[in-house]
């Protein structure tokens, strides 16, 4: 069994019950953005909607059976949805030619792996740094170009910025607070990925929407 949060304090399935229940969000989040899609038939935004409700599942297994292989599934589709998502961005809003695009979602894949070798840094906080940083460097970029989806990025990115801030402090405020903060770090995360994903939504709208060659 894998205790990382201050709400687990057994080996039951049900031990943290608010960290698990808090991913019904991201499939809430994932189903509007679903309808948004499907009325601007769009598969991109599909497949981010997709990833959404994999990481509401997958995060909703770990925070149950609290188990490696659950571990896996609560990782590994919030790392493809940010992979996703930064390399959609940069092709069809900031339209960047591919090989560019592609060196700078090296570059990120690369800090998120450097900031994982680091789990205990920031209670394992420091490997969403990069989404972080990245997020208030696209929103910014958006302002600056006076892009659509601007100050929806920028909010997004304040918001991660709190729900990071929960996830850090949760281990430290268990004798305050035995419930501990994560279920927030959930919780607003969700809120951020649909405000993102919608963001891109306005944001193709105003343009082509096609990728560029």
């Amino acid at each position: 069994m894998i205790d990382l949060y201050c709400e687990r304090i057994g080996p039951s399935l049900l031990a943290e019950p608010l960290n698990a229940s808090t991913n019904g969000f991201f499939m809430i989040a994932a189903w509007w953005c679903w309808r948004s899609a499907r009325k601007s038939a769009r598969r991109d935004v599909m497949v981010l909607a997709g990833t959404m409700f994999a990481i509401g599942i997958g995060s909703g297994l770990f925070h149950t059976f609290a188990l490696p292989w659950a571990k896996l599934l609560d990782v590994i589709p919030l790392l493809f949805f940010q992979l996703a998502y930064l390399w959609l961005h940069l092709r069809c809003v900031v339209m960047l030619e591919r090989l560019t695009a592609a060196s700078l979602l090296c570059s990120f894949a690369a800090t998120i792996v450097i900031c994982a070798m680091y789990p205990q840094t920031l209670n394992g906080s420091l490997a969403y740094a990069p989404a972080a940083v990245a997020l208030i460097l696209i929103g910014a970029h958006q302002h600056f170009a006076s892009g659509p989806g601007a100050w929806p990025l920028i909010v997004a990115s304040m918001i991660f910025l709190g729900s990071l801030g929960a996830r850090t402090v949760d281990n430290l405020l268990c004798v305050q607070w035995p419930w501990g903060t994560h279920f927030i770090w959930h919780s607003l995360n969700a809120l951020v990925l649909y405000v993102v994903v919608r963001a891109y939504i306005r944001s193709v709208n105003k343009t082509s929407g096609a990728l560029p060659a």
